[in-house]
């Protein structure tokens, strides 16, 4: 009985350790992934800066939602029909920016982005009849 238990106590004590190990080169691997990557600059980066507005009256729509493709970004506007994104990573240089809203037809625009750059778009959404 004596031997059983030391046979069982050495396979735990072995798979504790693989465990350990497993967990150190694990750790090891991702500190020097993080070692070898560039930190984005500023530089690296564009701004965008989208005004949303009723395509008849010119007023600012507060509460839509506004989406880009294909970074995947999003926010409802301000009571100034006015959404932010600051640091983007232009991993394409095409980017659609869609405005929807409820009791709204959806609009979208497309412009060209590269690092550096800072946008502002104009999108005027038509009421629903």
């Amino acid at each position: 009985m004596s031997r059983q238990i030391i046979q069982e106590l050495h396979l735990i004590l072995t798979f504790k350790s693989m465990k350990k190990i497993i967990i150190m080169l694990c750790a090891t691997i991702i500190a020097v992934l993080l070692s070898n990557c560039e930190p984005v600059s500023v530089s690296d980066t564009f701004s965008l800066t989208v005004y949303v507005y009723e395509k008849v009256t010119h007023q600012p729509v507060q509460g839509a939602d506004v989406y880009t493709d294909p970074y995947s970004l999003q926010k409802q506007t301000d009571s100034y029909g006015k959404v932010v994104f600051d640091n983007v990573i232009p991993i394409n240089p095409r980017i659609r920016i869609h405005a929807i809203c409820d009791g709204y037809r959806h609009e979208s625009k497309e412009i060209n982005v590269e690092a550096g750059g800072e946008y502002v778009v104009d999108i005027s959404i038509e009421k629903e009849q």
